[in-house]
């Protein structure tokens, strides 16, 4: 049993029951906490879940925009100058290292 290879059929079962044991414990702990609270968001329950997602597709009149376009916009923005100055520091550090004992130290 030890180091034998699963079956491909016991593999895809239990691939499947881990999903589906995954998405009744998300549900079971949004019922719990909306029977606390019924207006609670932290865990949504698939109805607030599906609104949320076609919410944030739907075009925006009043930006003239969609949501999810828009925080993505910021989000990669950000991500990619936080990237760019790493990659400018190191660089700088890199060389200055390469060509300096007291940098190196």
């Amino acid at each position: 049993m030890i180091r034998r290879p699963i079956a491909s059929t016991t593999r895809i079962i239990l691939g499947l029951l881990s999903v589906a044991l995954m998405l009744a414990g998300y549900s079971w702990l949004s019922y719990r906490q909306h029977q606390k609270n019924p207006k609670d968001t932290t865990i949504p329950n698939w109805s607030q879940l599906s609104e949320g997602v076609q919410r944030s597709i739907q075009w925006n009149e009043r930006l003239e925009d969609r949501w999810l376009t828009d925080d993505a916009t910021a989000t990669l923005t950000r991500l990619f100058a936080g990237l760019g100055l790493a990659v400018v520091g190191s660089c700088v550090l890199g060389i200055a290292m390469g060509c300096s004992q007291s940098a190196e130290a």
